[in-house]
């Protein structure tokens, strides 16, 4: 029972201190691309066009993030930071948004730790937006 309870306590605390950095609500949507759609023009065309290079890119500037940071290389890391965060954007990711604003905003006073752990969360995000979009009908080939 004790396990039960600490188990519970902990994803009740995690959950909360994502909600308070902006990494993610209950209600908020992988990827609103009715929003996204909206915002250009409501062109299927478009949409499918920004999907496909989010698709196309996302995970080569993921692993490029990845490597500034291993390299110190701390400019070069806030700046893929920016892409990754631009790209979400045009998606309505708005949690993806966050981790990657979060990233970009603390490049140069992250410790190894919460770098780590941003990272893996970014990663995390980037894999279910990827899955979202499968579901909606957008294969990356």
């Amino acid at each position: 029972m004790l396990g039960s309870y600490a188990t519970n306590r902990w994803a009740c605390d995690r959950t909360k201190r994502f909600q308070q950095v902006g990494f993610m609500t209950h209600q908020e949507k992988i990827v609103d691309l009715a929003t996204a759609l909206s915002r250009l023009d409501n062109s299927p065309e478009t949409l499918a066009m920004v999907i496909r290079i989010f698709q196309e890119d996302i995970g080569e500037l993921v692993v490029d993030l990845r490597t500034a940071f291993d390299q110190h290389h701390l400019s070069d890391a806030k700046r893929f930071a920016h892409t990754i965060k631009s790209m979400a954007a045009g998606l309505d990711a708005h949690r993806l948004v966050a981790i990657a604003s979060r990233i970009e905003l603390q490049a140069f006073s992250l410790s190894a730790s919460q770098l780590e752990a941003d990272m893996a969360v970014l990663e995390m995000e980037v894999a279910t937006v990827l899955s979202e979009l499968e579901r909606h009908g957008y294969t990356s080939e």
